[in-house]
């Protein structure tokens, strides 16, 4: 009789055991948390959690800058932007909290690429003139 209990103390115990192993694994991280806006000048995204990729389609008049504000609470940003023929005119891999402005050399379309990992934050990107995420319009100004 006193075998059985053992036995049935140690299956308790690997019970529990297996059940506290189990709570110390690591969760899965939410692809997204968060907000886009986008059109044909505005790509934002403002965000508790990025672990993916997004695109979108900025269309570029001629004279006007591509112009880019990042905010990196944490993790890792990674932004691209790309001449619709062409190869990028813009890579920045683990941006810091940053802003920047890119001349095109030509107007046209432009994709451009958020990507994220373990990243909170928000990264705007809006072509010059553009009203964007935390602007208000000039009349209020």
């Amino acid at each position: 009789m006193r075998h059985k209990g053992m036995t049935f103390c140690k299956l308790l115990v690997l019970l529990v055991l297996a059940l506290l192993l189990t709570g110390c694994a690591q969760q899965p991280q939410a692809p997204f948390d968060g907000v886009i806006a986008t059109s044909d000048v505005v790509f934002n995204l403002d965000f508790t959690a990025l672990n993916t990729t997004y695109t979108s389609t900025l269309i570029v008049p001629e004279g006007k800058e591509i112009m880019a504000t990042i905010q990196c609470d944490g993790g890792r940003i990674d932004v691209t932007i790309t001449p619709e023929e062409g190869e990028p005119i813009y890579t920045g891999k683990r941006l810091p909290t940053s802003s920047f402005s890119i001349v095109p050399k030509t107007p046209g379309k432009y994709t451009v690429t958020i990507s994220g990992e373990n990243a909170s934050g928000y990264v705007y990107v809006y072509v010059e003139g553009a009203v964007h995420y935390d602007d208000e319009p000039a009349e209020n100004k």
